[in-house]
């Protein structure tokens, strides 16, 4: 597939709502600092998503980074603390991240599993009171 096969793809994934991602992706709420490579330029933001692939993040201002940026990041969730090497893969807005990581090993891939896990658990047990539309 040449370049403009994959942006069309891409954009059509987009217009249907597909999931593109080999990972699902749980929206949640903590904070992430994040250190741009090699320069050093840091940011903090607000995790918006988190998955086994990777992040969604979004700042206050703009973000020191462009598509294809190596980054360090220290995410903070639900009493954890993680950090971790990724990559800029999108840029909305110039505040707002899409972040994959890279280089993960086995006891980073649990960690991720625990703190989506703690995700899910939250999720559930906010849920449960909720009584179902219709019933």
């Amino acid at each position: 597939m040449d370049s403009t096969q994959t942006k069309a793809a891409e954009q059509d994934g987009r217009r249907t709502g597909k999931e593109r991602r080999a990972d699902p992706r749980f929206h949640c709420w903590g904070t992430v600092g994040i250190r741009v490579l090699p320069d050093g330029a840091t940011f903090m933001g607000y995790l918006l998503d988190l998955g086994l692939g990777g992040f969604y993040v979004e700042s206050d201002k703009a973000i020191p980074a462009a598509p294809a940026a190596l980054v360090e990041v220290l995410l903070h969730l639900d009493g954890f603390s993680l950090r971790l090497a990724g990559v800029v893969r999108h840029m909305e807005e110039n505040t707002r991240a899409g972040i994959a990581f890279t280089d993960l090993s086995l006891r980073k891939v649990e960690q991720i599993h625990k703190l989506t896990a703690a995700i899910i658990a939250a999720e559930n047990e906010r849920l449960a009171g909720v009584e179902k539309l219709g019933g």
